[in-house]
C-alpha cells in the first residue's frame, strides 16, 4: 500500500512538473526499503516465516517442506497449497511476502 501511495505521489508530482531530483530519489529509496522488508517465500527460513501473522513454527516448517518437495513457488497465491494456509491467512500475509528469485525449470 505504501508503495502505491509513493508511486501515486511521484506520478502526480511529475505530471505537475513540481518534482525535484531529491524528491524522486527519496521516493525510489523508500520503495527499495519497503521491498527489502518483504520476505521472499522461496528463500525464507522457518524463523523468518514465523514473523508473518498467522504463521507459526509448524506452518513455517510445512512451507519449507513444500518447497523441498515441489520446488520454488511461482506465485504468492500458491501458498494456499500448503496445509495450514487458507485464503484468510494468505490475505494477511500477501502484502508482506514476495518472490524475488526466479524458479529453476
Amino acid at each position: 500500500m505504501k508503495r502505491l501511495i509513493w508511486v501515486a505521489m511521484l506520478v502526480c508530482a511529475l505530471v505537475s512538473g513540481t518534482v525535484t531530483f531529491s524528491v524522486a530519489q527519496g521516493a525510489a529509496a523508500a520503495m527499495q526499503e519497503e521491498k527489502a522488508a518483504l520476505i521472499d517465500i522461496n528463500r525464507a527460513t522457518v524463523k523468518q516465516l514465523q514473523a508473518l501473522p498467522g504463521i507459526g513454527k509448524v506452518t513455517a516448517q510445512k512451507i519449507l517442506e513444500y518447497r523441498q518437495e515441489n520446488g520454488d513457488f511461482t506465485r504468492v497465491e500458491d501458498l494456499v497449497r500448503v496445509q495450514g494456509i487458507g485464503k484468510k491467512t494468505l490475505e494477511k500475509i500477501s502484502a508482506l511476502v514476495t518472490i524475488e528469485s526466479t524458479p529453476l525449470e
